[in-house]
């Protein structure tokens, strides 16, 4: 995808099975070969149009929860 362009986004957020569908826009690319900012991974940034409130708050969940893990001490 390039940037500004509309794309159809189908993610499965752990632990659910069911998989949240939304309509979104291409914010930004990081090229793995040509990256713009070498140090963040290669990929893009989505800006959702479309989420219903409750899949909204199921990604802000999930996101809450793996910033709790990656910052929690070790042992």
């Amino acid at each position: 995808p390039g940037v500004n362009e509309q794309i159809f986004v189908t993610l499965t957020l752990p632990p659910s099975k069911t998989p949240l569908q939304c309509e979104g826009i291409v914010t930004w690319i990081n090229y793995s070969k040509t990256p713009a900012y070498p140090e963040i991974p290669a990929g893009f940034g989505v800006q959702f149009m479309s989420l219903n409130i409750a899949d909204l708050f199921a990604i802000r969940n999930f996101i809450d929860n793996e910033e709790k893990n990656r910052l929690a001490p070790l042992g």
